[in-house]
């Protein structure tokens, strides 16, 4: 029998036996715990002193553990490497039980589950790694080379092994790839498993030019890398939630980076759960389960009515790109120190499509009961299961459609090559549309206008990436985002006049009044020490902090803001009154600070900038 204690945030939660015999783990939480009322799996494993154990749950999947502990295993590519770590200390992979896996994971794992006694702890300071190396390695231990002594001799050869095991074994999916620490300002990179000092920000990098790197059919080819990064474009101009993405390039590969968002800014680690581990859900099983799964899941965790639409999104989304590789370990939910869960950003969002594959030739997932041959109709119904009115999921589901229009532009911007644009772009769901708003405006006598925005800095250079809105005296909203060029066209139905409102990242909101959509407007923003602008449909997040903000307008025209996770003003009362163009002091449960000033908001819309408080 092999034994490992469950820590949360430096206290045990519960212990966790694995059971030679029967080849099952058992866990039980710790009396203390029980005491705190935090759900860790309030679905499938809430709080009760009975042990738990299911032996009844499919073994590929859960290899035995329940699903709160499996989701911490490596997948395939941290089980390759762990398999060559034990080849060094010659020991079969099989006598290596889930238990003793969960324990050489250690600290390291993602989310915020730790296990003690840890195997194999080594070096306990995050140090340099370099990414060539990394790479080089994962090419090796995915080919099969278990016994790396024959390939491997030096003190530096021993060395880089030891950075890829600590790196690469906790990361989760099938493919290579390593949770790392990178210094913007340095450009460094280090093992991120650990706090990595002031300045790091925390990444998962999946590794471009791996051979044999996939998950159950093709193996991805060089540069899949950008494939990915123009559909994270996409799916921001799309209006889905995701962290930070860009690629690292190196020796003519370009890495994909994503920012963690289990981990704060400052590093603290965040409690996370797939859906597969949240349901007790098999990943492995094909067409089993389904988007009004997932969304039943949203509503059994009682979450507003923001994180369905946003499922909604994303749902509808992988339909129209056929990202069919869409099974349940790819939704996850987050909770915070307070036990309080959301929905968390949206990951590996990806084309993915083989037609003569087992796998991906039909979704994982199923929407209305249908795997493929989607037509219309089952969008809308889903959107009517979502609780969206019919013009509104109308609404989205164009919106949806447009964007994904422009994918061919991003990826040519992402530098993915033209064959492969015109492979993807061709199989994409295309046809799944609704008349668009020109054409309504049209059949009501009304003649639709293209209405053209140029965004650029202040020495003259495009500023792509901006978020754009139009939004009319009744509150509706038209959306955009600048291209490479810093161009963005949105189709107008209506004569306006509007009120065009800008954010980036990188430079305070900007807005402009009385806009008539038959004249272009160019725009010229110029940036400030820390400061950023972001556009809040309802609620959102600001980069850098943990937590949602929620602008509100009541009916009286008073103005709220409501904070989850959030502090505001030194911790007053929420929803806390606010004035328009008024600073106001944002602080997050890791300290995190921030000044935010609402410069505008209209019905659901909101134009927030942003100031990165020194010091922090």
């Amino acid at each position: 029998m092999t034994d490992a204690h469950v820590r949360l945030w430096g206290k045990d939660i519960g212990a966790v036996s694995w059971l030679n015999d029967r080849q099952i783990g058992v866990f039980q939480y710790e009396p203390d715990f029980l005491a705190s009322g935090i759900q860790l799996a309030p679905i499938t494993m809430p709080l009760v002193a009975e042990p738990y154990e299911f032996p009844s749950l499919p073994r590929d999947a859960f290899k035995g553990l329940p699903g709160l502990l499996a989701d911490s295993l490596p997948d395939k590519f941290g089980n390759a490497l762990i398999d060559a770590w034990l080849a060094q200390q010659s020991r079969s992979a099989a006598s290596f039980n889930p238990v003793e896996r969960l324990c050489y994971i250690g600290t390291r794992g993602m989310g915020a589950l730790e296990f003690h006694p840890v195997i194999a702890q080594g070096q306990k300071g995050s140090r340099a790694v370099e990414i060539d190396s990394l790479v080089t390695l994962a090419n090796l231990v995915l080919n099969n080379r278990e016994r790396l002594s024959g390939v491997l001799t030096g003190a530096d050869d021993h060395e880089t092994l030891q950075d890829i095991l600590r790196v690469g074994t906790s990361a989760g999916g099938a493919r290579a790839k390593a949770v790392l620490a990178w210094h913007p300002q340095t450009g460094e990179f280090r093992s991120g498993q650990i706090k990595a000092g002031e300045g790091f920000t925390y990444w998962l990098m999946k590794f471009d030019g791996i051979s044999n790197n996939k998950d159950k059919e093709l193996a991805d080819p060089q540069g899949f890398g950008r494939i990915e990064y123009s559909f994270y474009l996409l799916a921001k101009a799309a209006g889905i939630d995701m962290t930070e993405t860009r690629l690292h390039l190196e020796g003519g590969r370009a890495h994909f980076m994503t920012q963690r968002f289990d981990r704060t800014a400052s590093g603290q680690k965040v409690h996370m759960q797939s859906l597969a581990a949240m349901r007790h859900f098999d990943f492995n099983a094909a067409g089993a389960y389904s988007y009004e799964q997932a969304v039943e899941t949203i509503r059994m965790l009682a979450l507003p009515q923001y994180d369905i639409e946003q499922q909604f999104r994303r749902s509808v989304f992988n339909i129209l790109i056929r990202n069919q590789d869409d099974h349940v370990k790819n939704i996850a939910f987050l909770m915070n120190r307070k036990g309080q869960w959301r929905l968390s950003p949206a990951f590996d969002v990806c084309y993915a499509y083989n037609p003569s594959g087992d796998w991906t030739s039909m979704h994982q997932m199923s929407l209305n009961g249908k795997r493929d041959g989607f037509e219309l109709s089952d969008l809308l119904d889903f959107g009517e299961f979502c609780g969206l009115k019919r013009p509104a999921a109308e609404k989205l589901i164009r919106e949806l459609h447009d964007v994904v229009e422009t994918w061919s532009d991003l990826a040519d911007h992402a530098g993915v090559d033209d064959l492969t644009i015109q492979r993807i772009h061709s199989t994409m769901r295309r046809e799944l549309v609704l008349p668009s708003f020109p054409e309504r405006a049209s059949r009501k006598g009304q003649a639709a206008v293209s209405f053209t925005v140029s965004v650029r800095d202040a020495d003259g250079k495009a500023v792509g990436g901006a978020d754009l809105v139009l939004q009319a005296d009744n509150g509706t909203a038209l959306r955009g985002t600048t291209d490479a060029l810093g161009a963005c066209e949105i189709s107008v139905p209506t004569k306006g006049p509007f009120t065009l409102l800008i954010a980036h990242p990188a430079y305070p909101g900007t807005i402009v009044d009385k806009v008539d959509p038959n004249v272009p407007v160019s725009i010229v923003v110029r940036g400030e020490p820390n400061t950023g602008s972001l556009i809040v449909h309802s609620n959102g997040t600001i980069p850098g902090l943990t937590g949602r903000l929620n602008p509100i307008l009541d009916t009286s025209n008073r103005t709220y803001l409501h904070a989850d996770n959030i502090a505001i003003n030194n911790g007053k009362p929420q929803p806390t009154p606010f004035k328009v163009g008024e600073p106001i002091e944002l602080e997050d449960a890791s300290g995190e600070q921030m000044r935010v000033t609402v410069r505008h908001i209209a019905s659901r819309v909101s134009l927030l900038d942003y100031v990165r408080l020194e010091g922090n």
